[in-house]
């Protein structure tokens, strides 16, 4: 995994979090419009967010790191694109709830996206260093070319958890 690309996630979603917050700020005044603002701004962290991932799943299939490839991968593909459907859910919800409060309809809803737009950030959260700075400290390097190499770092209390380096690659 590319620790760059889950660290860009990372901010785009919570800074996506904070135009949510500021979306229900905005309902709470009355002001439907801005708060129909802020949740498209949001929307656009979602895109962005998913484009971002796309981009580094293309890559990282096109080296040979499929669902397939080993345990880790099909954990990381099943993990991430679960996660990626609740962003897709969030999104949709948030343009529903959009609609109507710009016409300044129903929003006591904006509140209701926005609790579960910060379900989406906290599982992120909590997925991303599984996804990218477990494995990146344990010490297993998986080369682009297809070559294995263990990085000799101090697995820490992963040791329990991870394979030595013989096991996960036979």
């Amino acid at each position: 995994t590319n620790v760059w690309f889950g660290a860009g996630n990372t901010i785009i979603l919570l800074s996506s979090s904070l135009s949510a917050v500021l979306a229900h700020q905005a309902a709470q005044t009355g002001d439907g419009k801005k708060a129909a603002r802020y949740l498209w701004l949001t929307i656009g962290g979602a895109a962005w967010f998913l484009v971002n991932k796309g981009i580094e799943w293309s890559g990282e299939i096109s080296h040979g790191f499929t669902i397939t490839k080993s345990g880790f991968w099909s954990f990381y593909y099943t993990a991430a694109g679960l996660h990626g459907l609740h962003v897709i859910a969030g999104a949709v919800a948030m343009g529903f709830v959009a609609v109507s409060a710009a016409k300044g309809k129903e929003l006591q809803r904006v509140e209701y996206v926005g609790i579960y737009w910060h379900l989406v950030d906290v599982i992120w959260i909590f997925l991303s260093p599984l996804l990218y700075i477990a494995v990146s400290s344990a010490g297993v390097v998986e080369t682009r070319d297809g070559g294995k190499t263990w990085a000799g770092c101090n697995r820490g209390m992963l040791n329990d958890y991870l394979p030595s380096p013989e096991a996960a690659w036979g």
